[in-house]
């Protein structure tokens, strides 16, 4: 059973609604019947994600891949196409390698983006949660895991904080992956909300929202996550680490 699964597309997924379909194609399969579906939407070294975040390629690129009939105009693709634009920008000033997954599926959902590289002692990796929030659109925290926010499409409702769902991601990663099962890796979960720019006046910094193996990167504070990846990377040789884990078997848990 383990070895035979394949992960679905988690039902948050702006592209399941009707308004993401050609009018013809509603309630038909969102994905290309001829296209077997992978486990990833994109895959790339640091330079060749930044080429095509500023080609404007990117979002492109990840429909093309999941083979998914999704307009331009829908919100999950001006997601992709924006927010990691915004991540390119950042790694601009790393100055070590990196490569770069987008949409991974896993055991927990889809992942944003998985970031790899060389740690001092072992693999990185990084796994990225995006969100276009900004201020105005953020209300309460509730408990230690939910928070009240417009989460797009005029909706305002309860939803998991960003960093709680990287943690989540990240847990299913290492349950569910053999990758991790036999290598050494060191994992960070890692929030990016590149329109935030006073933190400290808003929910989505409440204390609660802490995780030991994880942190919040903002648009104020996103020079201190560059500096922080320069501090924690070396250099990186292979180009198929990454590829090589999102690809690797379903585990034991």
């Amino acid at each position: 059973i383990l070895l035979e699964n394949e992960f679905t597309f988690s039902s948050d997924y702006d592209f399941i609604q009707d308004d993401s379909l050609d009018e013809e194609e509603n309630g038909q399969e969102i994905f290309a019947p001829e296209q077997k579906r992978g486990k990833f939407g994109y895959i790339g070294t640091k330079e060749e994600f930044i080429e095509d975040c500023e080609r404007n390629l990117i979002a492109g690129k990840i429909r093309e891949t999941l083979g998914i009939k999704m307009k331009e105009t829908t919100s999950e693709f001006r997601s992709w196409r924006e927010g990691l634009s915004r991540l390119a920008i950042l790694l601009r000033d790393v100055n070590h390698e990196l490569e770069v997954a987008c949409e991974v599926s896993s055991q927990a959902g889809m992942i944003d983006v998985i970031l790899m590289g060389q740690g001092h002692e072992s693999i990185h990796v990084f796994v990225v949660e995006i969100k276009q929030w900004s201020e105005p659109g953020i209300f309460e925290a509730y408990g230690e895991e939910y928070i009240r926010a417009h989460v797009g499409g005029g909706n305002i409702r309860l939803t998991l904080h960003p960093l709680i769902q990287a943690h989540r991601y990240l847990r299913g990663l290492i349950n569910y992956n053999m990758y991790f099962q036999e290598n050494n890796a060191e994992l960070t979960c890692v929030a990016f909300l590149p329109n935030v720019m006073s933190p400290d006046d808003s929910a989505i910094s409440d204390d609660r929202f802490c995780i030991e193996d994880g942190f919040t990167v903002y648009g104020s504070t996103s020079d201190d996550f560059v500096e922080y990846l320069n501090r924690s990377l070396v250099d990186f040789d292979s180009t198929e680490e990454l590829k090589k884990m999102v690809e690797s078997p379903p585990g034991f848990t």
